[in-house]
């Protein structure tokens, strides 16, 4: 299944869109962040092994504009084919003095 990511990985404060392929029919959310971890050689784990949950101080998960936490199957909710989803680095401040 093809899905379209949108996330700020690559560049400080600007969304990039990227189709990503899952495989099989019946993906769920949860798979296409492990896809994406995968795809990224592990530089980016979205999902904390610890808590089976995405970790909520580095990351920020949308579903059709909706935060991950308030769907009624969070992780386990269906996705379709083209459906876009949006993830957030939280990108840690630089400060100078």
């Amino acid at each position: 299944m093809r899905l379209v990511v949108e996330s700020n990985f690559d560049l400080w404060g600007e969304f990039i869109r990227q189709e990503v392929e899952v495989e099989g029919q019946d993906v769920k959310l949860e798979d296409l962040l492990k896809a994406v971890a995968k795809n990224s050689d592990g530089r980016y784990q979205i999902i904390d092994p610890e808590t089976g949950e995405v970790d909520p101080f580095d990351y920020a998960v949308f579903l059709k504009g909706c935060a991950y936490q308030l769907l009624p199957q969070r992780l386990k909710t269906r996705l379709n084919e083209g459906e876009k989803v949006l993830i957030t680095k939280w990108m840690d401040i630089l400060g100078g003095g």
